[in-house]
């Protein structure tokens, strides 16, 4: 028997990772800002920047494996998809440093900026 649903297109499976890679990062930031204002504490804060990092990491396999690769929209959303990991990456450093987040924030706003477009 041979299943013929469920299988979705290439341009479908790419949105499908930049929405994810967005929602991390939007909740990321949202995070960031309660930190940065006292209203989070930076344990979970940092928790936040982990748990988006491993979601933009699922995002950047599921479109670096598409088939077929190497297509102008795979190359444009793994792109974002890395600022966004960068973005994470500023706030994890910052986080981890005790230090004022404003930069970090500010990348993750690019960021998401980023991936909507």
């Amino acid at each position: 028997m041979i299943a013929l649903g469920g299988c979705s297109s290439p341009s479908n499976q790419i949105d499908d990772a930049l929405d994810q890679a967005h929602s991390a990062v939007a909740s990321a930031a949202s995070a960031a800002e309660l930190a940065d204002g006292n209203g989070l504490p930076v344990s979970s804060a940092r928790a936040s920047a982990s748990d988006a990092l491993a979601e933009l990491q699922d995002a950047e396999s599921a479109v670096s494996e598409l088939v077929p690769p190497d297509t102008d929209e795979q190359r444009e959303a793994l792109a974002a998809i890395r600022t966004g990991i960068d973005a994470l990456l500023t706030l994890q450093q910052a986080l981890a440093a005790g230090g004022d987040l404003g930069s970090a924030r500010e990348q993750l706003a690019a960021a998401d900026e980023e991936l909507r477009s």
